[in-house]
């Protein structure tokens, strides 16, 4: 029976329908990752990503140091190093966001395919491509991109080993949870939920669970050593942690957020007309919800086990992470969006399920356009710019003072050499560590602006003071752009 079973599924997959959709998600995911590398080379790098692009400019040894004193795994860091290489300026600190965001996508498609054909799978990929929130990922160089692409190919490695328990899925698995726990803390909180929604929804035989948990345990101990080397992290910092006890903002961010991406600030430019746009795109995502009870009235048991088990995958991790959250603040919808990556494959089946097509196209093309928008207009600095004018007049015997830390990551990513070596953040209190303070070299902030023999350059946020001045220190010329200014004064 196993053989004749083993015979179909060749036959199936050799099929012309199967070369269709492998054609159509190969399409989309190329589309996909040219979406993302061109917004990846038309934003300047913001604080977070800037400070990612610092660090995976050391060597790998000294990325290791700083990273185990910050606050994360470092595989993300070493990937964007090696990346740089090949890749100069923005896109090379954003391009591994932009191969895992778009890597998302067949694998997104595959979770949808197992439940509702190719037409869902096909659907998946399209709606993976466009949402916002996937696209923005990719606009902020950090590692929640790789996370979230590891954590949703986990879950189908995991359903896939479970089905047929042999030494190859088992492998898989593995090495894509090690992967996973090696990028981001939070994933251990996915392969969690993931073992136990198994146990919930698919029942399958006791041992094919206790093979895949301990396949799971033997990742979670590949990850000690870094541990032990990194017990800085765990230890009492100045400044606490940024993220607010649960509320009910974070609650509805939770929903809001994996969908249309973060809230719009009101300090952005056309901040109302971003907001209506971010507000079609949560709907026409949640949109989908409509099809899903006519899909659950003529779906088998087998396909409402399976819905079940991708609703448990993303639930279960952020009940998790809210539980602990009671203890220890760390619901905070950027870290939790790495949880949910099997919502898309859902809404999928509910887009494929709607008896009008046109409706399911028009949500798609608002999401589209929502996404290239809203990344275009995303709240940045242009750090760039004002850097690179910085670097025709800063000398060896000049100074350049920051008001604070907020843009310390972008001056030092964008400068030259002796911007970055002048380069001094001004402030008489302690710099909380989130502010990355594990790559800020010692000396390189002071209390206040120091007596120098040449010009001092202040950089400060658009609309907001300047730090106290010695005396004898007259302006000579100021420049602005978007969101960043620099004036320089000398005796």
């Amino acid at each position: 029976m196993d053989a004749a079973r083993g015979t179909q599924v060749r036959r199936l997959e050799k099929s012309p329908a199967v070369s269709a959709y492998a054609l159509e998600v190969a399409g989309i995911t190329l589309a996909g990752l040219v979406l993302r590398l061109l917004l990846s080379a038309r934003l300047p790098l913001g604080g977070d990503e800037s400070f990612t692009g610092v660090v995976a400019a050391l060597h790998p040894d000294g990325i290791i140091d700083v990273v185990r004193r910050d606050s994360g795994p470092p595989l993300d860091y070493l990937l964007v190093h090696f990346a740089s290489q090949l890749w100069r300026g923005e896109v090379g600190v954003r391009l591994v966001s932009a191969l895992a965001g778009s890597a998302t996508i067949p694998i997104g498609a595959a979770l949808a395919r197992r439940l509702g054909g190719g037409r869902a799978g096909v659907l998946a990929a399209l709606l993976i491509a466009a949402l916002p929130s996937y696209v923005l990922f990719v606009v902020d160089a950090r590692m929640y991109a790789l996370a979230a692409s590891l954590t949703t190919a986990t879950t189908l490695a995991a359903w896939r080993a479970i089905e047929k328990p042999d030494g190859g899925r088992l492998t898989a698995y593995f090495c894509l949870a090690v992967l996973a726990l090696h990028t981001s803390y939070f994933a251990a909180f996915a392969i969690a939920g993931q073992l136990l929604a198994l146990a919930l929804t698919l029942r399958p035989a006791k041992a094919a669970v206790l093979r895949l948990g301990g396949a799971a345990t033997l990742a979670a101990i590949s990850l000690v050593p870094w541990l032990l080397a990194a017990s800085p992290q765990f230890q009492p910092r100045p400044g606490g942690f940024w993220v607010r006890t649960l509320n009910v903002d974070q609650a509805a961010g939770m929903l809001a957020q994996p969908i249309a991406g973060p809230w719009v600030l009101q300090s952005q430019p056309f901040s109302g007309l971003l907001l209506v746009i971010w507000g079609a795109a949560l709907g026409a995502g949640y949109v989908a919800l409509l099809g899903l009870p006519g899909w659950l009235r003529t779906a088998s048991a087998a396909q409402r086990r399976g819905a079940a088990f991708l609703t448990a995958c993303a639930v279960l991790p952020l009940a998790m992470l809210a539980l602990l959250s009671v203890k220890q603040p760390l619901f905070e919808p950027r870290y939790a969006s790495v949880l949910v990556g099997t919502l898309p494959p859902i809404l999928a089946i509910g887009f494929a399920a709607m008896r009008r097509q046109r409706v399911t196209a028009t949500c798609l093309v608002v999401l589209a356009l929502a996404a290239v928008t809203l990344s275009l207009t995303s709240p940045r600095p242009d750090v760039s710019t004002l850097a690179a004018r910085l670097k025709s007049h800063v000398g060896t015997q000049d100074l350049v003072a920051l008001d604070g830390p907020g843009e310390y990551f972008p001056v030092a990513y964008y400068g030259h050499a002796a911007t970055r070596s002048r380069l001094r953040i001004i402030t008489s209190q302690t710099i909380p560590w989130y502010f990355g303070t594990a790559a800020i070299p010692t000396g390189a902030v002071l209390p206040r602006v120091p007596a120098v023999q040449g010009t001092v350059f202040v950089v400060f946020d658009a609309g907001q003071s300047m730090p106290p001045l010695p005396a004898g220190l007259y302006p000579r010329q100021g420049d602005c752009v978007t969101g960043v200014c620099v004036e320089s004064f000398s005796r």
